[in-house]
């Protein structure tokens, strides 16, 4: 089958896809806030992390607020949600102006979770502008060579992720390292089997293994699973604390008045957490449980954004093998077996624990990764398309 790409004007399609950051903006604010409030995007609005009132903040924090204040003095303070959602698709516009325009990079925009969460005050709205930006190059890269205006967006790219959500910014450093090691090396497939075991290896000793690390180590490196869990309020109307049995552990520990909490969930909340990473390393990806859509219909859409936002890698990857029938040795078909697919499962795996204890929590930590399931692939299937003709 012959895919035609379209010739557009570039300057509509860039107006187009501004008109709907900006209406995805209006319905966050307007309609969306008020069903599942903004609750951390307010707090920017309203320059809470400026006021005294939020100490020990992260330079993250401070840099979105500094951003924040900043517009709220030259504009009105709803504009800083506006201009946020503008910052986010800065990577998209950019690579529209550079490349050959294909109609289908729109549909990229009909997902709602990233619609709404890259479209309000946020880092969120940050990481996704980096995030996207180093996919481009990447993708650039395996097709030509960069130019030194490449190489040092990339570097700066990666200098904000690494900032912003560093766990989730490995997945992105796997994508160049896979590229560089099967444009560079004939013996790619044994360099990249060590490395990614080796990453691996690492990845799960932190997670499952942290607080024991730092106990050995005397150090005080943040504990994955305690931050993933004291991220969640286990007051929140979508919170799965109890469904799951933490809250179980908690009300024995109050209840028992000579149980130290601290030895507690070091103990029996690590094991708790350590048998549910399943559930986050699917649920983190897809959002709600079927039994909470049917509790809240509401959540209908974002459990069917999930479950084709994790499908998508499958079904990219049986178009290449079946329906176009890429040879094994193309570029393109390399770099996503040993690239893409790889780094989707490291950013599951980085995800679970985020992902597991409340399905909004979940899709909201998502969008800063989510481009990798179908970005990433998409690109690879364009490059395949020009290669072709």
């Amino acid at each position: 089958m012959k895919v035609r790409i379209l010739t557009l004007d570039k300057k509509k399609i860039i107006i187009i896809i501004i008109l709907l950051k900006l209406l995805a903006t209006s319905f966050a604010l307007m309609v969306f806030d008020q069903f599942s409030p903004l609750v951390d995007a307010r707090l920017y609005e309203n320059e809470f992390f400026l006021n005294g009132y939020a100490l020990n903040t992260s330079l993250r924090t401070d840099i979105v607020q500094g951003l924040v204040r900043q517009f709220n003095y030259i504009f009105y303070p709803i504009v800083s949600h506006y201009i946020f959602s503008i910052i986010s698709i800065l990577g998209i516009i950019w690579y529209v102006v550079s490349n050959k325009f294909h109609w289908a990079i729109l549909l990229i925009f009909i997902f709602p979770s990233s619609m709404i969460w890259t479209s309000v005050i946020g880092k969120e709205a940050i990481y996704y502008l980096f995030f996207s930006l180093l996919i481009i190059i990447w993708s650039n890269y395996i097709s030509e060579k960069l130019k030194a205006r490449h190489y040092l967006i990339a570097v700066v790219a990666i200098l904000f992720c690494l900032m912003f959500r560093l766990h989730y910014t490995i997945a992105i450093l796997w994508l160049f390292w896979a590229a560089i090691n099967i444009n560079k090396f004939k013996n790619y497939k044994m360099i990249l089997f060590c490395t990614y075991s080796l990453i691996l290896i690492l990845l799960f000793v932190v997670l499952f293994k942290g607080m024991q690390l730092n106990d050995l180590l005397d150090t005080n490196f943040p504990d994955v699973k305690w931050r993933a869990y004291s991220s969640i309020a286990i007051e929140g109307k979508a919170s799965r604390h109890s469904s799951l049995g933490f809250t179980d552990i908690r009300d024995k520990c109050i209840n028992d008045k000579l149980c130290d909490w601290d030895i507690m969930q070091r103990i029996l909340l690590d094991k708790k957490i350590n048998s549910h990473f399943i559930t986050g390393f699917i649920f983190g990806i897809i959002g709600p449980f079927f039994n909470e859509i049917i509790n809240r219909p509401v959540f209908i859409p974002f459990f069917i954004e999930g479950v084709l936002i994790i499908l998508l890698p499958f079904m990219f990857l049986i178009y290449f093998i079946f329906t176009r029938k890429v040879e094994r040795q193309n570029i393109y078909y390399l770099n996503y077996i040993y690239g893409v697919l790889p780094a989707i499962l490291l950013v599951m795996i980085m995800h679970a624990f985020f992902g597991m204890l409340n399905p909004g929590s979940a899709i909201r930590w998502r969008v800063n990764f989510e481009l990798i399931f179908y970005l990433a692939p998409f690109l690879i299937y364009l490059n395949l398309i020009e290669k072709n003709k």
